[in-house]
């Protein structure tokens, strides 16, 4: 499921999927006419980054997390 976030004409999409296996997160990232994938280790370095590069609250990060993928 896509996360969206409007602001006003630019619009962000972010699809997170988490490999339960090997602990790692990957954050799809379409913004700016650009699609980018990112791999973080852990919770913490993603939050991190979501916090730093996006500016997202928590409630951005639980929503973001309630639409995850799991990799089967």
């Amino acid at each position: 499921m896509v996360f969206e976030i409007k602001n006003g004409l630019s619009t962000k999409e972010f699809v997170l999927t988490y490999d339960r296996a090997k602990d790692k997160y990957y954050l799809d990232q379409n913004a700016y006419g650009e699609m980018w994938t990112d791999t973080f280790y852990g919770e913490w370095a993603l939050e991190e980054y979501l916090r730093d590069r996006w500016q997202f609250s928590q409630e951005q990060i639980n929503t973001l997390y309630g639409s995850m993928q799991e990799v089967a």
